[in-house]
């Protein structure tokens, strides 16, 4: 039981590592294009997605230190599940 939990361990923090890298690239890099193409149509836009055009400046201006920090989580989940599938039960 303590093997398998440690595979489920491992493979959802690689799971949610791998999906906030995703979205850290998307933030900042998918995100100020539509930005762009919605300020040439004129569009105003709402507080939602004013929050998320925060959130993707911040990733543009902090992403250097935060897609290291994920992707060593990243490794650290992956050998977390590597051990844990290898582990004799």
């Amino acid at each position: 039981m303590r093997v398998r939990a440690s595979t489920v361990c491992g493979g959802l923090g690689l799971v949610c590592s791998l999906a906030v890298l995703g979205g850290v690239g998307y933030l900042t890099y998918v995100l100020p294009r539509t930005v762009e193409a919605w300020a040439e149509a004129g569009r105003e836009l709402s507080v939602l997605q004013r929050l998320i055009v925060g959130l993707g400046s911040f990733c543009h201006t902090f992403g250097i230190f935060l897609v290291p920090l994920v992707l060593l989580f990243a490794v650290g989940s992956l050998t977390w599940l590597i051990l844990g599938l290898t582990r004799k039960q």
